[in-house]
């Protein structure tokens, strides 16, 4: 398994205008990923 990709976002995680984004950083790869909410 190779390494996916790493995207650090700023506020607003979880509103749906990143589901886009999302969407963009899983095309081609397992429908899934860890979110680490920092704040």
């Amino acid at each position: 398994m190779s390494p996916g990709p790493l995207a650090l976002v700023g506020s607003g995680e979880y509103l749906p205008v990143m589901l886009e984004v999302e969407a963009q950083l899983l095309a081609g790869r397992p429908a899934r990923y860890v979110q680490l909410p920092t704040a």
